[in-house]
């Protein structure tokens, strides 16, 4: 059985929902036992949390926040709209690396600038068709790599940690929902 943690996405076994832990809590039981409650998010709103135990839960493989094959930190979001669309945002947080050159007392010295970055890609399910959270991850980081939403560059290397993307992607999720028009039909 895996462990559990805070972020992840999990499935709930008896109802097949899938959803966001967003914190646990260790119950002090008689002697020395403890019982683990996971909350979990299945949406917006105060109603759409739920507890659960560890063996409620299963982890959904392959969708964990960093990714493995280069230096690239991938952070995601998602929201369900009131018509029953759901947007799944991705925000890939990396190094870009340029050359420059630099004027001083010595002539003019080559240098490597690098900058923090942080883009943006998102991916729209319709409520007619059947939610895979696998496939609107990887359109919405197609989306972030190719023609990112947003794309935001800081010369600050702590600029982009977690709750400051967290916040941008949920903007970014906002933003969509109130202009949904615009961006339906861009090949979804």
């Amino acid at each position: 059985m895996s462990r559990i943690k805070v972020n992840d996405r999990v499935l709930v076994k008896e109802s097949g929902e899938i959803g966001t832990v967003v914190t646990k809590e260790t119950i002090r039981l008689e002697g020395n036992r403890v019982k683990v409650e996971y909350i979990v998010k299945f949406g917006d709103g105060f109603e759409n949390y739920r507890a659960f135990g560890r063996k409620e839960l299963s982890v959904v493989k392959g969708t964990g926040s960093p990714s493995q094959r280069s230096s690239v930190k991938e952070y995601t979001y998602e929201s369900i709209l009131e018509d029953g669309r759901i947007i799944c945002i991705v925000g890939l947080v990396g190094i870009a690396k340029y050359k420059a050159l630099d004027i001083g007392d010595n002539g003019i010295v080559p240098l490597t600038v690098k900058r923090k970055t942080l883009n943006v890609g998102y991916a729209i399910c319709h409520p007619g068709d059947r939610y895979e959270y696998s496939l609107g991850l990887n359109i919405a980081r197609r989306r972030a790599k190719e023609r990112p939403l947003a794309k935001l560059e800081s010369a600050f290397g702590g600029e982009f940690d977690e709750s400051f993307v967290g916040t941008i992607l949920a903007h970014k999720a906002e933003f969509i929902a109130d202009n949904i028009e615009r961006f339906i039909g861009d090949d979804e």
